[in-house]
């Protein structure tokens, strides 16, 4: 794997609007990796990123509003930017919008809602997910694991 490392040319693609180079420059401002460590800084360029629509800076903006990284924390916004990486397939989103309505935070708790999530999220790549969903699951019956199995499987059919 290459290792990618800060550039005055990734700023300066940034600068020109490249939603990829954006949501880069955020993650070495969140993480202080070849400029100054800068919050605020990285919440500016993962906005600019997920307002063009790029799940994975959508996650992260999600992050920061769940974790109050950079903004004033709040569940509820972390929740509404979750949700849209996740309908567009991001499993770490899917993942994170699981453990939302599973903790019930910034939404009312449903495991059902859970389940369905943190099932997406496991089908679609992410392995982790495994885990909470063996958490989830045990908080629902078996008729309505299968239920929201069919839902999930007919949902990403529909959906990619």
């Amino acid at each position: 794997m290459t290792e990618i490392v800060y550039s005055k040319s990734l700023h300066r693609s940034a600068e020109q609007g490249d939603a990829e180079s954006q949501n880069l420059l955020a993650i070495f401002y969140a993480l202080g990796e070849g400029v100054r460590l800068d919050k605020k800084e990285a919440v500016k360029w993962f906005r600019l990123a997920a307002d063009q629509g790029l799940a994975e800076a959508q996650r992260n903006l999600g992050a920061c509003y769940d974790l109050g990284d950079g903004v004033v924390q709040d569940k509820k916004e972390g929740l509404r930017w979750y949700r849209k990486a996740a309908e567009q397939g991001d499993d770490r989103a899917q993942y994170c919008l699981g453990g939302c309505y599973a903790s019930g935070e910034g939404v009312l708790q449903d495991y059902e809602e859970a389940f369905f999530w943190c099932l997406a999220s496991l089908i679609s790549g992410y392995e982790d997910a495994q885990e909470a969903l063996d958490v989830v699951s045990a908080k629902l019956s078996p008729k309505q694991c299968e239920q929201i199995q069919a839902r999930v499987i007919t949902w990403l059919y529909e959906h990619y």
